[in-house]
């Protein structure tokens, strides 16, 4: 059996000793690092319409519906920061279970309906107010 010198590091204590083992388990020389190949990929620039479910392809309807549910997610995980809670004493307050607060933080938008946020904004004392515009007609 030839004798070979161990390059691994898995035998941290044996590194740089000669010792026999066999050749199918040796590292012979060191492996060289594979260059990754730089791709360059051109960006569209275009302006927003202000709403980021729009400009993703969503349906009209269906983007407003979205920007709306996230516009009171986002109050909703501001005003539990602002206070200083934890999501078990936000989910006490509101009156749900934690693991629903816990979705409610990890922007789980599919989760939840305009009304069950608007309640959960009336049990934190704020009061949503709905503003009606005509939309812009492309």
């Amino acid at each position: 059996m030839k004798q070979l010198l161990w390059w691994g590091s898995s035998r941290s204590r044996t590194r740089g000793m000669n010792m026999p083992i066999s050749k199918n388990t040796a590292k012979t020389k060191p492996r060289k690092a594979k260059s990754r190949a730089t791709k360059k990929y051109s960006r569209e620039h275009f302006k927003s319409s202000g709403n980021v479910f729009r400009d993703m392809g969503k349906s009209e309807e269906e983007a407003n519906n979205l920007f709306m549910r996230s516009k009171l997610m986002i109050a909703i995980e501001e005003i539990i920061e602002e206070r200083g809670w934890t999501q078990a004493q936000a989910a006490v307050v509101i009156g749900v279970a934690r693991p629903r607060i816990t979705e409610l933080c990890a922007s789980r938008i599919d989760l939840f309906t305009v009304d069950t946020l608007v309640k959960y904004l009336n049990k934190l004392g704020k009061q949503v107010t709905l503003s009606i515009r005509d939309s812009e007609v492309a």
